[in-house]
């Protein structure tokens, strides 16, 4: 039977449903399903509306994957800032001001359901600090920029094709302030810091695929988009040295790290889409070993957990109001491993080579290398 420009197709005897087309665009291909309560009078068929739930096609999600890995790259400039901007204050124990800078390099894949993104890519800060004394304690504070730039591919397994292929790049730049206290010297609780660091700057992303084989009536053509998002975050943690001997030291820390990116509206051919602010809150805990092989060689191995709560990819496809894309979520748990050696050249330079691995919900290897010059 036909109705309202849709078919209905009886499922049992007292139950069907309509499908029928709201609209159809070249990528999005929205359809509308209405929900419908059948009985029997004498001799006519009632229908009752129960719900109409809009359906876009499967192969929208790709379109986030952009987004997901500007925001996965932004974050990991803030490990660095956290992990390597943090170690630069811990070098500081003279007097004056003292200029520092650090690289970072390497490859990580994130996983995500249906999908995955490699990203591969390299990160630069640099900035000053300086050491001030109050009583027992220690604070040190500095003020720095950043930024990072690199490439990535995702790959999404769709019913009509698998692997999916879309590129583009991403780059950002900022500036931040971190400062750290290293609590009582000479009391009990020695060894104790706290520690926190501020970031603010601009993301530039650009994300480009093709439109062959995703089932849609759109020639074959390229996909693509960019646009330039503002981001902001901080961090906080906490930790305690231990000294065991001459030779060996402990340290555990913990610390949150917060990102916030700005929403954008983007253009993919002739249709319109827009990206909700995204949010990550992350957790991590671990711990660190140090072996002084000589006095101006220090090695150190260290562990690590972190839990991200959020990081959810929000989009909707516009055509008159918003309809929702299925999001995507860098969500989970990463394994992290760190090996690394500082190196001191006299008295004023000091170098820190080092390598992390991860493994879980983010995958790859990262490199850095840290240089530090005392006036």
């Amino acid at each position: 039977m036909h109705c309202g420009g849709g078919f209905i197709n009886f499922d049992s005897a007292t139950f069907s449903k309509v499908s029928a087309e709201a609209f159809k665009t070249p990528l999005f291909h929205v359809e509308t399903m209405v929900d419908f309560s059948l009985s029997s009078e004498a001799q006519n068929i009632i229908a009752t509306f129960l719900q109409k739930n809009v359906v876009l096609n499967e192969t929208s999600k790709q379109y986030s994957d952009g987004r997901a890995a500007g925001i996965a790259f932004v974050n990991q400039g803030g490990d660095f800032l956290a992990g390597r901007g943090m170690g630069e204050l811990e070098k500081i124990t003279g007097e004056g001001i003292v200029p520092f800078g650090a690289v970072s390099f390497g490859e990580n894949k994130y996983k995500k359901i249906g999908s995955y993104t490699n990203i591969n890519g390299y990160g630069v800060l640099a900035g000053i600090g300086k050491k001030f004394e109050y009583g027992e304690d220690k604070v040190i504070g500095g003020v720095l920029i950043e930024h990072g730039s690199g490439d990535y591919k995702s790959y999404n397994n769709f019913f009509v094709v698998e692997n999916k292929e879309a590129k583009g790049s991403s780059s950002y730049t900022g500036v931040g302030v971190l400062g750290k206290i290293e609590l009582g010297r000479d009391r009990k609780i020695a060894g104790l810091y706290v520690e926190g660091a501020v970031r603010v700057g601009n993301e530039k992303v650009d994300y480009k695929t093709s439109s062959q084989g995703i089932g849609l009536d759109v020639n074959d053509q390229e996909i693509k988009y960019d646009y330039n998002a503002l981001y902001y975050g901080f961090h906080i943690g906490a930790g305690y040295s231990y000294k065991i001997n001459n030779k060996l030291g402990l340290e555990g820390h913990g610390r949150y790290t917060f990102m916030r990116q700005e929403g954008k509206d983007v253009k993919l051919i002739d249709d319109n889409a827009r990206f909700n602010e995204v949010m990550s809150h992350r957790i991590r805990v671990g711990i660190k070993g140090k072996y002084e092989a000589k006095a101006n060689i220090e090695l150190y191995i260290g562990m690590a957990g972190e839990q991200e709560l959020d990081g959810e990819i929000k989009a909707n496809a516009l055509y008159n109001k918003e309809y929702p894309i299925e999001s995507i979520k860098l969500g989970g748990v990463t394994g992290i491993g760190e090996l690394g050696l500082k190196y001191s050249i006299g008295n004023r330079w000091k170098i820190d080579i080092s390598g992390e691995g991860f493994v879980g919900n983010r995958e790859g290897l990262l490199g850095s290398c840290r240089l530090s010059y005392f006036i």
